[in-house]
C-alpha cells in the first residue's frame, strides 16, 4: 500500500482506515479517510534520510524531477544548529522512540518497540521525526520562494504534504471539523479521534528540542507570501489551534503526508 491511489480513496467511506507500509523503511503507519473526504496519515513521518541514500520518484513524492540526495544525514542528537534562513540545507533529527498517551503524556520504548513509562492512553502515537522546510520538501523548497508551493515531498509516492489552503490542507481538515476556534475545546479535540494529533513539539533551529508534551506543529508545502524565510505550517498548543500559522524554514517540525487523492 505505498501508493494509495485517488480510485481507493474515493471508493473508501468516511472512517475507513489502513496499514501504509513505507517500502523504503518498512515502516507502518496508520491511514484513515477523514471528513473532507481525503486519505490521511494519522501518523506523524518517521523515515530518516541518509546522504548516502537517494530517494527517487519510484518510492517518493518526486514530481519535478527523478531522484534526490539529502545533502545530510538525519542526526540522532540534539544540540546542532541548523540554518535558520537564507540557506537551502536539508535537516533532520530523530528524536528516538517516543510516544504519547492521549496525544499529550511522554513514554519511551525501546529498540523492539515495547513501551516504557507509560501504561494507559490509546491509541498510541509514535512521535515521528523532525525536518525542516528543505529536508520536507526534498529540496524544492527554497529560500527564496514565496507565495508558491514546493512540488516534492519525503512523503511516500502516491503522498504528499498539505497545502496551507483549499482542498488536502490543514486549514480546510480543520474547517471540517470545527477546529478552528483556536480554544482550548478544540486543542483537546484534535488530539482525539478521528485526527489523532499528538504533541510532538519541534527541533528549534539553534539545536534545542522543545514542546513536548506541550504543543506541536507540522508543515504544510506551502511558502508564506510576506516572508521568503516562512513556511505555513499547522501549529497547536494546550489552548490553541493555528491551521495557517507560520514559522521559518530552518526550524524542525513534523510531517503528515495526505494521499494525492485530490
Amino acid at each position: 500500500m505505498q501508493e494509495l491511489t485517488p480510485q481507493i480513496c474515493t471508493a473508501s467511506t468516511v472512517g475507513a482506515e489502513n496499514t501504509l507500509t513505507d517500502i523504503r523503511d518498512e515502516k507502518t503507519y496508520l491511514v484513515r479517510k477523514l471528513a473532507d473526504n481525503n486519505c490521511w496519515m494519522i501518523q506523524n513521518l518517521d523515515l530518516d534520510l541518509s546522504s548516502s541514500i537517494t530517494l527517487t520518484s519510484d518510492d517518493t513524492d518526486l514530481n519535478s524531477k527523478d531522484s534526490w540526495t539529502p545533502h545530510n544525514s538525519t542526526q540522532a542528537t540534539a544540540g546542532i544548529a541548523w540554518t535558520q534562513d537564507g540557506g537551502d540545507t536539508a535537516q533532520s533529527m530523530d528524536p528516538g522512540k517516543i510516544y504519547f498517551s492521549d496525544g499529550i503524556g511522554i513514554g519511551t520504548a525501546d529498540a523492539e518497540g515495547n513501551l516504557q513509562g507509560v501504561t494507559s492512553g490509546q491509541p498510541w502515537e509514535f512521535i515521528g521525526n523532525y525536518y525542516n522546510w528543505y529536508a520536507a520538501t526534498a529540496g524544492s523548497g527554497t529560500a527564496i520562494m514565496r507565495s508558491a508551493s514546493a512540488a516534492d515531498s519525503i512523503c511516500p509516492k502516491g503522498w504528499r504534504l498539505p497545502t496551507n489552503a483549499g482542498a488536502g490542507s490543514f486549514n480546510t481538515l480543520l474547517s471540517t471539523y470545527n477546529l478552528q476556534d483556536n480554544g482550548s475545546v478544540s486543542a483537546v479535540k484534535l488530539l482525539q479521534a478521528p485526527l489523532n494529533f499528538v504533541r510532538s513539539g519541534a527541533y528549534y533551529w539553534s539545536g534545542q528540542v522543545y514542546g513536548q508534551g506541550m504543543g506541536g506543529a507540522w508543515w504544510s508545502a506551502s511558502a508564506t507570501q510576506s516572508k521568503a524565510t516562512h513556511a505555513y505550517i499547522l501549529a497547536i498548543s494546550d489552548t490553541q489551534v493555528t491551521p495557517q500559522a507560520a514559522d521559518y524554514k530552518g526550524s524542525g517540525l513534523a510531517i503528515r503526508c495526505i494521499a494525492r487523492s485530490v
